[in-house]
């Protein structure tokens, strides 16, 4: 009984690395983003009075009472107004969920929003849409804030973290990973225990009907296609509910998930649905399976490791370093203080040219300074990869080293993390030659 009782406290309570949960926070919270936008155009089709369900024949459809609790945001009020705000407020809240701003907030109002979507009209919803339902509502009781978030890098700038994301009690994540093998148990024995999916008409005809279809399907006419669809979906569900808890077989089991649902976003037209299972299996992921990720992605990405020169007397160079330092998740880039005499030299630096301006050294030596080490920098962060082309544009840098040069010659005055505020006086950072 007392290794029992160990092993349950250990799956539930023991802290473990907060970084899978903040991946999947931000993956889910992107769902949520497509999942808004793809009802917002027909918004008042679905979900107003003039639609095709209004509020009373909605509440028929849920067998609501006068008894029931109902959660429905929009049944207070019937204005085309109000939707309208609703849906603003609701992808406001998933875009703030994706960046983990706050966070548990975001949360929140996510889920009373996907609650209440599916309230005023679940005929329009699919199983994938439920589980994203169910997950919001997990997320809410999660840590999701702690890692992959700006509400993390706010704690960075106040001194209260550091380099690596906190450990966290996974409870919350432990239940989303037994959800997710229900949800496959579930599938897996209705299926076996009905007719249409063991003499295979379950599979045969969505492939063939226009409403489901998507693309065409080669060899969907034959039975033994057929039946390995059939028989295998039924396995892999089956395999899902089970041998993903086997920590050898975990990534291959998910590898088969992520084809069968390919397989199924391929070939049929169920909204965001694969995508949303796909999702659910990153809950099972642990920060080693990440790490081993990006040591795989450096490779075909070729990323130029970067040395990074910087005034360390700067308040505000030193907060502007906490955001790139976050944001460098390859961890390509090594900062050296300008006035470590040893490591600047090694890094061939000038100490009069890194006073004027932050310094950027490549495996060759070529340096880069100002606004273009900032242009050089932001082809090795994700974050930025995608706006980094454009700062080659004119006149964007034109503009940028202006406002390099402005901001050099303020640096004094512009505001600077907490965590370095508390330790100098305004008065002394505008003073400061630097």
């Amino acid at each position: 009984m007392k290794l029992l009782r160990r092993d349950w406290n250990e799956f539930w309570f023991q802290p473990i690395s907060s970084i899978p949960l903040g991946m999947f926070r931000v993956v889910f919270g992107l769902l949520v983003l497509a999942y808004g936008l793809l009802l917002l155009p027909e918004r008042f089709i679905w979900f107003s009075n003039r639609g095709v369900l209004n509020l009373a024949d909605s509440l028929a459809y849920n067998g609501v009472s006068a008894w029931s609790i109902h959660l429905d945001l929009l049944a207070f009020r019937g204005a085309d107004h109000w939707l309208t705000a609703f849906f603003a407020v609701f992808l406001l809240a998933g875009l703030f969920l994706t960046l983990g701003l706050w966070t548990r907030t975001s949360a929140v109002i996510v889920c009373l929003c996907i609650n209440t979507l599916h309230s005023r009209n679940g005929a329009i919803h699919n199983s994938g849409d439920t589980v994203m339902m169910v997950f919001s509502a997990y997320l809410v009781l999660s840590s999701a804030g702690a890692a992959c978030s700006l509400d993390r890098l706010w704690r960075i700038f106040k001194g209260r973290e550091n380099d690596e994301p906190p450990h966290t009690a996974p409870w919350a994540q432990r239940l989303m990973q037994l959800q997710v093998a229900i949800v496959y148990l579930g599938a897996s024995l209705s299926k076996t225990g009905g007719e249409k999916w063991v003499n295979g008409t379950a599979a045969y005809y969505p492939l063939h009907l226009p409403e489901s279809a998507r693309f065409p399907t080669p060899g969907s006419e034959l039975l033994w296609v057929i039946n390995l669809v059939t028989w295998g979906t039924i396995a892999m569900e089956l395999a899902l509910a089970t041998l993903i808890w086997v920590p050898r077989l975990r990534l291959y089991v998910i590898l088969g998930g992520i084809l069968l649902h390919l397989g199924i976003e391929y070939s049929l037209n169920i909204p965001l649905f694969s995508f949303m299972m796909i999702a659910s299996y990153m809950t099972f992921l642990t920060a080693a399976d990440y790490a081993n990720f990006l040591a795989w992605a450096k490779r075909p990405l070729r990323l130029t490791p970067f040395r990074v020169i910087y005034d360390g007397e700067c308040d505000f160079c030193k907060s502007a370093l906490l955001a790139v330092h976050f944001l460098d998740v390859f961890r390509q880039l090594t900062f050296v203080n300008s006035h470590d005499t040893a490591a600047r030299e090694a890094a061939g630096v000038n100490f009069e040219l890194a006073e004027q301006a932050a310094i950027a050294v490549d495996p060759q030596s070529r340096q880069f300074a100002g606004y273009d080490a900032f242009r050089v920098i932001a082809w090795q962060l994700p974050a930025t990869t995608l706006i980094a082309p454009l700062l080659y544009v004119p006149p964007i840098p034109q503009i940028g080293r202006r406002v390099y040069a402005w901001v050099k010659d303020n640096r004094g005055r512009l505001p600077v993390a907490p965590r370095y505020a508390a330790q100098t006086p305004v008065e002394e950072r505008e003073t400061t030659n630097v």
